[in-house]
């Protein structure tokens, strides 16, 4: 009985993936075709090449312009308003009237501005336009009530590096791997 729903519940868990995936790969084409309507993400500086691990590649540092948050936002719940299949999936996201109030407010000023002053984002691409590397820098200041951190200061760095794209996967099961027919009989 165990075994049967397990069984159930793989194939709807396939089913909704399937019918979700669908949903936000259009609703992220919609975001970026949006973003890229209002200028939300612009150059630092101009696009350099670098050599990173023995590879030619192109550095990009970006921003988000804080100026094109609103409109972005804007555009993209009229999108969504007008699109029932994303409109079913993320309404409730786009419903909520205190995220626009709170990018209006001079709360969201301060945050972002402090957002900006103390992370960077860089891209670097291969010559075919493909994304090697991502890497997001957040400046952490502790607050002054942190008295063993007193003038102190983290960088924390999380870098994505892909590489063999589109290269077939091959996943070995452990030696000790178990059934899950063999886990549910315990």
């Amino acid at each position: 009985n165990r075994l049967f729903y397990a069984k159930k519940e793989a194939v709807n868990f396939e089913k909704e993936y399937k019918e979700q995936k669908e949903h936000l790969v259009k609703l992220l084409k919609e975001v970026m075709s949006t973003a890229d309507s209002v200028k939300l993400i612009s150059f630092v500086n101009s696009p350099k090449k670098e050599t990173v691990d023995g590879q030619r590649l192109t550095r990009y540092d970006l921003t988000i312009r804080k100026e094109a948050i609103l409109p972005f936002y804007n555009a993209l719940s009229e999108k969504v308003e007008k699109d029932d299949e994303i409109k079913r999936e993320f309404r409730d996201f786009f419903k909520d009237g205190g995220l626009k109030q709170y990018l209006e407010s001079p709360e969201f000023d301060q945050v972002f501005d402090y957002f900006l002053a103390n992370t960077k984002h860089t891209v670097w691409v291969d010559d075919n336009g493909f994304p090697v590397l991502l890497e997001e820098k957040v400046r952490i200041v502790p607050p002054d009530t942190a008295i063993p951190l007193k003038d102190k200061q983290i960088d924390f760095i999380f870098k994505l590096a892909l590489s063999r794209i589109n290269e077939p996967v091959i996943i070995e099961a452990p030696t000790d791997a178990k059934l899950i027919d063999d886990l549910l009989k315990e």
